[in-house]
């Protein structure tokens, strides 16, 4: 005989709709599988944020919905674009040497 123990994580963002049939996101999965290696948490999982608020733990499916959460009413939520600079031309200045090499003339 032993205890298991169930992992359930609900979005405390009350206008949390991304999870199945518009529903706020529920999270579910043993802990003992996961820790021994049975199975594997769900994929939503590594996106969570979890804390504890003045010892109240809150959690959240993203980090989106965590800053919602907690900023004022009327405030404006927007995600930095990434951008790629795999493409771009890398020009560091201490790979070419200067024409003077430090020199002035005189």
């Amino acid at each position: 005989m032993g205890i298991r123990n169930s992992v359930e994580i609900i979005c405390d963002y009350s206008e949390c709709k991304a999870g199945q049939n518009g529903q706020r996101v529920v999270l579910l999965w043993n802990k003992e599988d996961v820790d021994s290696g049975k199975t594997q948490a769900p994929p939503e999982a590594q996106y969570l944020v979890i804390f504890n608020q003045g010892g109240v733990t809150k959690s959240f499916c993203c980090q989106l919905h965590a800053a919602k959460y907690f900023l004022p009413p009327g405030y404006e939520i927007k995600q930095t674009p990434v951008v790629d600079i795999s493409t771009r031309k890398s020009v560091e200045p201490w790979t070419e040497p200067s024409p003077d090499n430090g020199q002035e003339d005189q």
